[in-house]
């Protein structure tokens, strides 16, 4: 079942603001090259599960960064914000994204 928008943000906003968007320079003329790949590790990290290859996943978030990009003047997003857009672009691509199970520390 697909992660709603609400949880998808709630989720994965703290984890792309401490490490996905820290590659966002401020003022940058281009879009940071590395936020796709960064964004799907990231994801993956915090126990995000989906069974998109990285190459398409670079071809449905490249967009938005861009987007984002050129809307901003450079300036990074706020973390709602970029990640909003990445659940928008995944779910118009159809690409599911779940959590999976609670991970247990070691006993």
């Amino acid at each position: 079942m697909r992660l709603p928008r609400d949880a998808f943000i709630g989720h994965f906003s703290p984890v792309f603001q401490a490490h996905g968007l820290k590659f966002w320079r401020r003022r940058a003329k281009e879009p940071p090259e590395t936020m796709p790949r960064c964004l799907l590790e990231w994801t993956r990290t915090a126990n995000g599960r989906t069974d998109v290859f990285p190459e398409d996943f670079r071809s449905i978030v490249w967009p938005v960064i861009e987007r984002l990009h050129r809307e901003g003047k450079g300036e990074r997003p706020t973390p709602a914000e970029l990640t909003g857009a990445v659940d928008d672009a995944l779910s118009a691509a159809e690409v599911e994204v779940t959590i999976g199970p609670a991970r247990h520390g070691h006993d």
